[in-house]
Protein backbone atom coordinates (compact mmCIF):
# COMPACT_ATOMS: atom_id res chain seq x y z
CA UNK A 1 0.00 0.00 0.00
CA UNK A 2 2.53 2.54 0.87
CA UNK A 3 4.57 2.08 -2.92
CA UNK A 4 1.39 1.95 -4.12
CA UNK A 5 0.62 5.75 -2.48
CA UNK A 6 3.97 7.30 -2.87
CA UNK A 7 3.66 7.78 -6.71
CA UNK A 8 0.06 9.40 -5.88
CA UNK A 9 1.83 11.86 -3.67
CA UNK A 10 4.42 12.36 -5.50
CA UNK A 11 2.09 13.14 -8.78
CA UNK A 12 -0.41 15.47 -6.11
CA UNK A 13 2.44 17.45 -5.12
CA UNK A 14 4.44 18.37 -8.44
CA UNK A 15 0.88 19.26 -9.90
CA UNK A 16 0.66 21.36 -6.97
CA UNK A 17 3.94 22.99 -7.35
CA UNK A 18 3.62 23.57 -11.07
CA UNK A 19 0.03 25.37 -10.50
CA UNK A 20 1.66 27.61 -8.13
CA UNK A 21 4.82 28.48 -10.37
CA UNK A 22 2.66 28.81 -13.22
CA UNK A 23 1.01 32.36 -12.84
CA UNK A 24 -0.29 33.85 -15.89
CA UNK A 25 0.07 37.66 -15.37
CA UNK A 26 -3.15 39.28 -18.16
CA UNK A 27 -2.13 42.65 -18.73
CA UNK A 28 -5.97 43.68 -21.00
CA UNK A 29 -8.34 44.67 -18.55
CA UNK A 30 -12.24 45.74 -19.87
CA UNK A 31 -13.79 47.12 -16.97
CA UNK A 32 -16.68 49.45 -16.90
CA UNK A 33 -15.30 52.74 -17.12
CA UNK A 34 -11.79 51.51 -18.86
CA UNK A 35 -10.86 50.63 -22.55
CA UNK A 36 -7.21 49.45 -22.35
CA UNK A 37 -5.17 47.78 -24.80
CA UNK A 38 -2.39 45.10 -23.77
CA UNK A 39 1.26 45.29 -25.41
CA UNK A 40 4.29 43.63 -24.59
CA UNK A 41 5.86 44.56 -21.27
CA UNK A 42 3.14 47.28 -20.94
CA UNK A 43 -0.56 48.32 -21.38
CA UNK A 44 -2.34 51.46 -22.54
CA UNK A 45 -5.21 52.97 -21.28
CA UNK A 46 -7.26 54.88 -23.42
CA UNK A 47 -9.79 56.00 -21.34
CA UNK A 48 -7.82 58.15 -19.01
CA UNK A 49 -4.78 58.87 -21.39
CA UNK A 50 -1.87 57.05 -19.89
CA UNK A 51 0.85 54.68 -20.62
CA UNK A 52 2.56 52.04 -18.31
CA UNK A 53 5.60 50.15 -19.61
CA UNK A 54 7.45 47.74 -17.73
CA UNK A 55 11.48 47.19 -17.79
CA UNK A 56 13.19 44.02 -15.70
CA UNK A 57 16.53 43.23 -15.29
CA UNK A 58 19.06 40.45 -13.34
CA UNK A 59 21.89 41.11 -11.26
CA UNK A 60 24.70 40.89 -13.63
CA UNK A 61 26.85 37.52 -12.49
CA UNK A 62 30.00 39.92 -12.14
CA UNK A 63 28.19 41.70 -9.03
CA UNK A 64 30.21 41.11 -5.72
CA UNK A 65 27.37 42.41 -3.17
CA UNK A 66 23.87 42.38 -3.18
CA UNK A 67 23.09 45.78 -2.92
CA UNK A 68 25.52 46.25 -6.01
CA UNK A 69 23.87 43.51 -7.47
CA UNK A 70 20.46 45.30 -6.98
CA UNK A 71 21.58 48.48 -8.29
CA UNK A 72 22.77 47.29 -11.51
CA UNK A 73 19.30 45.45 -11.92
CA UNK A 74 17.26 48.73 -11.30
CA UNK A 75 19.25 50.88 -13.35
CA UNK A 76 18.83 48.31 -16.10
CA UNK A 77 15.31 47.57 -15.96
CA UNK A 78 14.78 51.31 -15.82
CA UNK A 79 16.08 51.26 -19.05
CA UNK A 80 14.59 48.67 -20.44
CA UNK A 81 10.99 50.48 -19.23
CA UNK A 82 11.71 54.04 -21.05
CA UNK A 83 13.24 51.67 -24.19
CA UNK A 84 9.76 49.88 -24.17
CA UNK A 85 8.07 53.11 -23.63
CA UNK A 86 9.62 54.58 -26.75
CA UNK A 87 8.29 51.86 -28.42
CA UNK A 88 5.31 51.97 -27.18
CA UNK A 89 4.54 55.35 -28.22
CA UNK A 90 5.75 54.96 -31.85
CA UNK A 91 3.11 52.42 -32.22
CA UNK A 92 0.49 54.57 -30.73
CA UNK A 93 -2.69 54.97 -32.89
CA UNK A 94 -3.10 58.59 -33.96
CA UNK A 95 -6.20 58.27 -36.52
CA UNK A 96 -7.40 55.16 -37.35
CA UNK A 97 -5.01 52.66 -38.94
CA UNK A 98 -2.14 55.22 -38.19
CA UNK A 99 0.19 55.39 -35.91
CA UNK A 100 2.90 58.00 -34.40
CA UNK A 101 5.64 56.22 -36.96
CA UNK A 102 3.20 56.27 -39.73
CA UNK A 103 2.48 60.07 -39.58
CA UNK A 104 5.64 61.41 -39.31
CA UNK A 105 7.73 60.49 -42.52
CA UNK A 106 10.96 62.23 -40.65
CA UNK A 107 13.12 59.69 -38.74
CA UNK A 108 14.94 62.72 -37.02
CA UNK A 109 11.59 64.44 -36.37
CA UNK A 110 10.18 61.21 -34.96
CA UNK A 111 12.94 60.75 -32.72
CA UNK A 112 13.00 64.06 -31.05
CA UNK A 113 9.32 63.48 -30.18
CA UNK A 114 9.60 60.36 -28.99
CA UNK A 115 12.35 61.38 -26.55
CA UNK A 116 10.89 64.57 -25.82
CA UNK A 117 7.50 62.84 -24.88
CA UNK A 118 9.64 59.43 -23.01
CA UNK A 119 11.36 62.29 -21.12
CA UNK A 120 7.69 63.11 -19.24
CA UNK A 121 7.62 59.56 -17.96
CA UNK A 122 7.96 58.85 -14.54
CA UNK A 123 8.63 55.80 -12.29
CA UNK A 124 5.47 54.43 -10.14
CA UNK A 125 6.57 53.24 -6.94
CA UNK A 126 4.28 51.03 -5.71
CA UNK A 127 4.65 48.95 -8.72
CA UNK A 128 8.63 49.01 -8.36
CA UNK A 129 10.24 45.34 -6.66
CA UNK A 130 12.96 43.01 -6.29
CA UNK A 131 12.21 39.75 -6.77
CA UNK A 132 14.22 36.82 -5.44
CA UNK A 133 12.41 33.91 -6.20
CA UNK A 134 12.05 30.86 -3.46
CA UNK A 135 13.26 27.79 -4.90
CA UNK A 136 10.62 24.97 -5.01
CA UNK A 137 11.55 21.08 -3.64
CA UNK A 138 8.83 18.38 -3.13
CA UNK A 139 6.76 18.44 -0.29
CA UNK A 140 6.48 21.86 0.22
CA UNK A 141 10.09 22.31 1.14
CA UNK A 142 11.00 25.46 0.18
CA UNK A 143 14.80 27.57 0.72
CA UNK A 144 15.37 30.95 -0.14
CA UNK A 145 16.93 31.64 -3.42
CA UNK A 146 20.11 33.14 -4.24
CA UNK A 147 20.52 36.90 -4.33
CA UNK A 148 22.09 36.62 -7.98
CA UNK A 149 18.68 35.26 -9.12
CA UNK A 150 16.63 38.12 -8.72
CA UNK A 151 15.14 40.00 -10.45
CA UNK A 152 14.16 43.98 -10.58
CA UNK A 153 10.91 44.91 -11.88
CA UNK A 154 10.07 49.02 -12.67
CA UNK A 155 7.52 49.85 -14.45
CA UNK A 156 7.05 53.84 -15.50
CA UNK A 157 4.02 55.97 -16.29
CA UNK A 158 3.31 58.12 -19.01
CA UNK A 159 0.23 60.48 -19.52
CA UNK A 160 -0.39 61.27 -23.16
CA UNK A 161 -3.84 62.92 -22.83
CA UNK A 162 -3.62 66.56 -23.81
CA UNK A 163 0.59 66.06 -24.89
CA UNK A 164 0.86 63.40 -27.48
CA UNK A 165 -2.30 64.68 -29.41
CA UNK A 166 -0.84 67.84 -29.61
CA UNK A 167 2.87 67.24 -30.40
CA UNK A 168 1.51 64.77 -33.36
CA UNK A 169 -0.97 67.65 -34.42
CA UNK A 170 1.77 70.21 -35.16
CA UNK A 171 4.00 67.68 -37.13
CA UNK A 172 1.53 65.74 -39.00
CA UNK A 173 -2.57 66.11 -38.37
CA UNK A 174 -3.93 69.27 -40.85
CA UNK A 175 -6.97 70.28 -38.52
CA UNK A 176 -10.43 70.15 -40.55
CA UNK A 177 -11.31 73.03 -42.77
CA UNK A 178 -11.99 75.82 -40.49
CA UNK A 179 -15.69 77.13 -41.14
CA UNK A 180 -16.55 81.29 -40.83
CA UNK A 181 -18.29 81.76 -37.59
CA UNK A 182 -20.80 84.08 -39.17
CA UNK A 183 -22.02 81.99 -41.46
CA UNK A 184 -24.33 79.89 -38.30
CA UNK A 185 -25.98 81.00 -35.35
CA UNK A 186 -23.97 79.83 -32.17
CA UNK A 187 -24.97 76.37 -31.45
CA UNK A 188 -27.61 75.31 -28.79
CA UNK A 189 -25.45 72.32 -27.82
CA UNK A 190 -23.27 71.79 -24.91
CA UNK A 191 -21.62 68.84 -25.73
CA UNK A 192 -21.15 66.07 -28.56
CA UNK A 193 -22.18 62.07 -27.99
CA UNK A 194 -21.22 60.12 -31.06
CA UNK A 195 -22.97 56.82 -31.38
CA UNK A 196 -20.93 54.32 -32.34
CA UNK A 197 -22.80 51.17 -31.31
CA UNK A 198 -22.16 48.46 -33.96
CA UNK A 199 -19.53 50.36 -35.70
CA UNK A 200 -15.95 48.10 -35.72
CA UNK A 201 -14.39 51.59 -34.60
CA UNK A 202 -10.20 51.54 -33.06
CA UNK A 203 -8.77 53.04 -30.40
CA UNK A 204 -7.31 56.31 -31.22
CA UNK A 205 -6.11 59.53 -30.33
CA UNK A 206 -8.34 61.60 -32.93
CA UNK A 207 -11.48 60.78 -34.92
CA UNK A 208 -11.77 62.16 -38.10
CA UNK A 209 -15.94 62.50 -38.71
CA UNK A 210 -16.88 62.71 -42.22
CA UNK A 211 -19.68 63.20 -44.18
CA UNK A 212 -21.68 60.96 -46.94
CA UNK A 213 -19.85 62.37 -49.35
CA UNK A 214 -16.65 61.80 -47.55
CA UNK A 215 -15.91 65.56 -47.12
CA UNK A 216 -13.75 66.49 -43.75
CA UNK A 217 -16.26 67.92 -41.02
CA UNK A 218 -14.18 67.93 -38.06
CA UNK A 219 -11.25 66.28 -36.47
CA UNK A 220 -11.96 65.12 -32.70
CA UNK A 221 -9.01 64.98 -30.24
CA UNK A 222 -8.81 63.08 -26.97
CA UNK A 223 -12.58 61.19 -27.28
CA UNK A 224 -13.65 59.44 -24.35
CA UNK A 225 -14.76 56.18 -25.30
CA UNK A 226 -16.86 55.02 -22.53
CA UNK A 227 -19.08 57.17 -19.74
CA UNK A 228 -17.43 59.08 -16.79
CA UNK A 229 -16.90 56.51 -12.93
CA UNK A 230 -20.27 57.66 -12.22
CA UNK A 231 -21.74 54.90 -14.20
CA UNK A 232 -20.85 51.50 -13.10
CA UNK A 233 -21.23 49.89 -16.43
CA UNK A 234 -20.62 46.60 -18.77
CA UNK A 235 -19.51 47.41 -22.16
CA UNK A 236 -23.03 45.83 -22.88
CA UNK A 237 -24.93 48.17 -20.47
CA UNK A 238 -23.55 51.31 -22.43
CA UNK A 239 -26.43 53.26 -24.23
CA UNK A 240 -26.98 56.64 -25.62
CA UNK A 241 -29.44 57.09 -22.91
CA UNK A 242 -26.95 56.79 -20.52
CA UNK A 243 -23.87 58.90 -22.35
CA UNK A 244 -26.31 62.02 -22.70
CA UNK A 245 -26.84 62.12 -18.73
CA UNK A 246 -23.32 62.38 -18.12
CA UNK A 247 -22.11 65.50 -16.89
CA UNK A 248 -19.40 66.02 -19.16
CA UNK A 249 -21.69 66.39 -21.96
CA UNK A 250 -23.82 69.37 -19.96
CA UNK A 251 -27.62 69.55 -20.14
CA UNK A 252 -28.17 69.34 -23.64
CA UNK A 253 -25.43 67.59 -25.76
CA UNK A 254 -26.26 66.65 -29.51
CA UNK A 255 -26.27 63.42 -30.62
CA UNK A 256 -25.05 62.02 -33.95
CA UNK A 257 -24.88 58.62 -35.28
CA UNK A 258 -21.95 57.23 -36.94
CA UNK A 259 -23.51 55.57 -40.36
CA UNK A 260 -20.16 53.48 -41.20
CA UNK A 261 -16.55 53.44 -41.37
CA UNK A 262 -15.16 55.58 -44.68
CA UNK A 263 -13.10 54.45 -47.94
CA UNK A 264 -9.72 55.40 -45.86
CA UNK A 265 -11.21 52.47 -43.40
CA UNK A 266 -10.88 54.71 -40.69
CA UNK A 267 -13.12 58.11 -41.37
CA UNK A 268 -16.52 57.77 -39.36
CA UNK A 269 -19.20 58.99 -41.90
CA UNK A 270 -22.16 60.68 -40.68
CA UNK A 271 -25.04 62.01 -42.58
CA UNK A 272 -25.52 65.55 -44.22
CA UNK A 273 -27.53 66.78 -41.61
CA UNK A 274 -25.30 65.89 -38.68
CA UNK A 275 -22.44 67.19 -40.56
CA UNK A 276 -23.94 70.74 -40.24
CA UNK A 277 -24.63 70.91 -36.95
CA UNK A 278 -21.06 69.55 -36.16
CA UNK A 279 -19.70 72.54 -38.50
CA UNK A 280 -21.96 74.96 -36.72
CA UNK A 281 -20.71 73.39 -33.30
CA UNK A 282 -17.36 73.49 -34.27
CA UNK A 283 -17.42 77.02 -35.61
CA UNK A 284 -19.26 79.09 -32.74
CA UNK A 285 -18.14 76.98 -29.70
CA UNK A 286 -15.12 75.24 -28.07
CA UNK A 287 -16.63 72.16 -27.61
CA UNK A 288 -14.39 70.05 -29.70
CA UNK A 289 -11.79 72.25 -29.06
CA UNK A 290 -8.48 70.25 -28.29
CA UNK A 291 -8.20 69.24 -24.77
CA UNK A 292 -11.76 69.31 -24.28
CA UNK A 293 -13.62 66.28 -22.52
CA UNK A 294 -16.51 67.40 -23.50
CA UNK A 295 -16.84 64.51 -26.14
CA UNK A 296 -18.30 60.83 -25.67
CA UNK A 297 -18.05 57.77 -28.26
CA UNK A 298 -20.64 55.42 -27.33
CA UNK A 299 -19.70 51.81 -28.61
CA UNK A 300 -19.80 48.19 -27.60
CA UNK A 301 -17.56 47.24 -30.69
CA UNK A 302 -13.78 49.29 -29.24
CA UNK A 303 -11.50 46.92 -30.58
CA UNK A 304 -8.27 46.99 -29.09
Amino acid sequence: MGRKLFPVLLAACLSVSLLAVGQVTLWTEITATHVTESKTDGVIDWTQGWILATGMAVPPQDSVSEAQGRLQAREAAIYKAYQRLAEIIEGVRVLGVASVRDLILEEDVLEAIVEAEVSKAQIVPELEEWIVPEKRFLFFFRQKGDWKEGEYHVTIQYNFRGELPMTVAAHSIEPAGTTDSQDYEATPFTGLIINALGVPLRTTLFLRLVDSDENEVAVVQGAVYVPSAAYQLSLGQISVERAENDPRVGDHPLTIQVEGIGQDGHSLVISQLSADLVRQMVATSEILAPRSDTVIVVTSAVSP
